[in-house]
């Protein structure tokens, strides 16, 4: 077992109950309960506002006005003066989260017995140490775990068996020796895709950052972060610093943070913040240190946020946000353009020398069907100028690491969600659907969520994939094996168990 499985280990051993107050997200905010009350969780995003006055010393401890991405790592918006008493009196908390997942893909040409099937569970184990009230300093570790990968294999050609003119296998004419031979070519392939196979159990630091003040005007965060800018739900264009894009279709962001030296300057007065940004993710040398700068500025009921980011040998990056609210509605949109982001798939011209935008924008509603119950629709549309729209590329785009959420040139999206829907108040309901609109291929997914043991939420989902045959959201799940019979994706469902500790 690995060495940070080992020490998760032993912080469960001395957790005996839940923390009163906890760096993570709560199970209101992840899974869609009633809010609580304002506490210490880093991982929440909110939007800024102006700290009350108060003279409590601990109040210096957090910037006056706290921005999207500052309370990502703040513990969302600004405490209460009893309750920063009371957190201030625990210099170390101890917690996490528990996430067991059960789901399975749905495939046409396949039995019901063949149907793909995947465990992926996920253990996050955090420390959160706050020596001084100017000082926080957070570490969290995670260890995944999917028992269906034990003795897996990756998905590798057959290099070995003959093939006659159509290309089928054709062994008939082999010899003794040639028998002997595929035997060990044969065994070669089996070591090459066990060496080359997902492991099944991994660990690593999602978050390890400290955190401190300059004269409680500069508030520093060095160390792995979370981080996410944008005004969109569903495709954040100017969310330049994470590598890896949220999935539009999960409650939770699972996504790990990033390395950064992050400088926040708050302006209460103009309700702006300001940041600058070293990101050292791969850097081994001084010069490979991105950086980005990024201000944001609130109005009475607005804000708008201009960023930029660039890195050697990587995209120059420049983007803007906004989202303004009024009577039950919230406008928002985003764009960036990218410099250098381009990189040619087989046959395409290269165009890293052009600046190519990707934008995204839409709406939400709040629509009041009860006395004290509120639902939320919303639509949303984005356009990203290096998307593919050719389908014979989809595979090679995929290959490179493409996401298939922003892989598309134009793509829209639809969402509902239902909070504690009538007497339901431990419920909620998640409504997605994305489309790719160059070859009207898409999914769509309905997710409820169901707290059943105060620490316990179950929540199971269905999802149907339409389009095409080899559509982008109706690729064949086959496609690494020319030789096997096309498999083409039509649903998933599964169910998902969360446990705080």
């Amino acid at each position: 077992m690995s060495p940070l499985a080992l020490a998760l280990g032993a912080v469960l051993a001395q957790t005996g109950s839940p923390p009163d107050g906890t760096a993570r997200p709560s199970e209101d905010e992840m899974f869609g309960g009633p809010p609580p009350v304002p506490a210490s969780t880093p991982a929440t995003e909110a939007a800024p506002a102006p700290a009350p006055a108060s003279a409590d010393p601990a109040a210096a401890a957090t910037p006056p006005m706290q921005g999207r991405d500052a309370e990502t790592l703040s513990g969302g918006p600004l405490m209460r003066a009893d309750i920063r008493e009371e957190v201030s009196e625990d210099k170390l908390e101890i917690g996490g989260d528990l996430l067991l997942r059960f789901q399975s893909t749905f495939a046409t040409e396949t039995e019901a017995l063949d149907q793909g099937l995947s465990t992926p569970s996920l253990l996050d184990v955090y420390l959160d140490a706050r020596p001084s009230e100017r000082v926080r300093v957070y570490a969290e570790g995670r260890l995944t775990y999917d028992p269906t990968l034990e003795n897996g294999r990756a998905a590798i050609p057959d290099f070995c068996t003959p093939t006659d003119s159509q290309g089928n296998p054709n062994t008939a004419g082999l010899d003794a020796e040639g028998q002997q031979t595929l035997a060990e070519c044969q065994a070669a392939r089996d070591a090459l895709a066990r060496a080359f196979a997902t492991p099944a159990e991994t660990s690593g630091l999602t978050q390890l950052w400290l955190k401190f003040d300059i004269e409680q005007t500069a508030f520093v965060t060095i160390g792995r972060q979370p981080v996410k800018w944008g005004a969109a739900k569903l495709w954040n264009p100017t969310d330049f610093l994470n590598r890896q894009q949220k999935d539009p279709l999960q409650q939770i962001d699972l996504r790990t943070g990033v390395s950064l030296v992050k400088v926040h300057i708050p302006w209460e007065s103009q309700a702006a913040n300001f940041y600058a940004v070293g990101q050292f993710d791969e850097a081994r040398r001084v010069g490979d240190v991105g950086g980005a700068l990024r201000a944001e500025i609130g109005f009475e009921s607005a804000e708008v946020s201009v960023t930029a980011a660039g890195r050697r040998d990587h995209p120059q990056l420049l983007g803007a946000d906004f989202s303004v609210g009024f009577w039950q509605m919230d406008v928002y949109a985003e764009g960036a353009v990218a410099h250098g982001h381009h990189r040619p798939l087989p046959g395409e011209a290269d165009r890293s020398d052009e600046w190519l935008p990707y934008v995204s924008g839409g709406f939400s509603f709040d629509v009041n069907y009860g006395d004290e119950d509120t639902f939320t629709w919303g639509l949303e549309y984005a356009y990203n100028e290096d998307g593919v729209d050719d389908p014979a590329q989809f595979g090679n785009a995929l290959a490179a690491g493409r996401s298939v959420f922003t892989l598309p040139k134009q793509s829209a999206g639809a969402y509902v969600v239902l909070l504690a829907p009538g007497r339901l108040d431990d419920s909620s309901i998640f409504l997605t659907s994305l489309v790719n609109l160059d070859d009207r291929s898409g999914t769509a997914r309905a997710q409820w969520s169901e707290r059943v043991l105060t620490w316990l939420s179950v929540q199971p989902y269905v999802g149907v994939y339409f389009g095409d045959e080899g559509d982008l959201f109706r690729a064949n799940l086959n496609a690494a094996d020319p030789a096997a019979t096309p498999a083409f994706l039509t649903a998933d469902a599964g169910v998902w168990l969360s446990a705080r500790l």
